[in-house]
């Protein structure tokens, strides 16, 4: 009976520090998280980020707005 009990004792043992171990991993991703966001905010958002990215030479189909001059309007033959 006694050995029954240390591992019972063992196997709760790592169950809490593993437990443990996952809470802690977790406020230190949340802490990375509320500071990165804290910097985004500082240096103006990702707004910005994503607007440097889409300023390419290489424009995708959509980088051009609705009416811009890179649209291709289709029109019907002899419909002036």
């Amino acid at each position: 009976m006694p050995g029954s009990m240390m591992l019972i004792e063992l196997v709760m043992y790592a169950l809490v520090a593993t437990f443990v171990a996952i809470v802690v991993l977790g406020h230190v991703l949340l802490a990375a998280a509320m500071i990165r966001c804290a910097r985004e905010d500082l240096a103006g958002g990702r707004r910005k980020a994503a607007d440097r990215r889409n300023l390419r030479a290489d424009h995708g189909p959509l980088a051009a707005p609705y009416g811009s001059s890179n649209v291709l309007v289709l029109k019907r033959p002899g419909a002036g």
